[in-house]
């Protein structure tokens, strides 16, 4: 009888710690991701069942419009925009992967699916290094909204999480 009370402590245990860690994950996330965002702002976000999350240093690239979050079309998004994109999220630089969605591991219907509740507001991004280079709505680029693009056609970046600056 002793033995099993002590095998079902360890299970509680084992569990408990478990859902210790999840807690303190969420907690993190939090604490990093207080700050309202700002018209321009980026991010990265991956499918997730509940909706997008920040998902570090590769995703789907989104656009805050002043009012709501959206993809960028990759519509002229060349590698000089995928690294003023990755300076501006914090990073030295992009790993080289960058472009069209391409997911080995959702279909399209999944993907069209997941992306549903967002809309490309960010059209036509052309960075030719002379526009500072700080921030990607300081690229030329369609008016905010103005698109002519599918939500499959929504920017894929990697970022170097090596050298991550600050």
């Amino acid at each position: 009888m002793e033995s099993r009370i002590k095998l079902l402590a360890a299970q509680v245990d084992k569990r408990l710690t478990a859902h210790l860690q999840t807690v303190q994950t969420l907690v993190d996330s939090l604490a990093t991701d207080h700050r309202k965002p700002s018209q321009g702002d980026l991010r990265l976000v991956t499918q997730w069942s509940s909706g997008p999350v920040s998902s570090g240093h590769a995703g789907y690239l989104q656009f805050f419009t002043g009012t709501t979050w959206g993809f960028i079309c990759d519509d002229g998004f060349r590698p000089e925009a995928a690294r003023v994109a990755c300076r501006q999220l914090g990073y030295t630089h992009t790993t080289g992967s960058s472009g069209v969605i391409t997911s080995s591991n959702h279909s399209s219907v999944d993907l069209e699916d997941w992306m549903r509740g967002y809309e490309i507001v960010l059209d036509d991004v052309t960075c030719d290094g002379g526009d500072g280079g700080l921030r990607l709505d300081s690229c030329s680029h369609a008016l905010i909204g103005h698109h002519d693009c599918h939500v499959t056609e929504a920017v894929f970046i990697s970022c170097s999480p090596a050298n991550q600056t600050g």
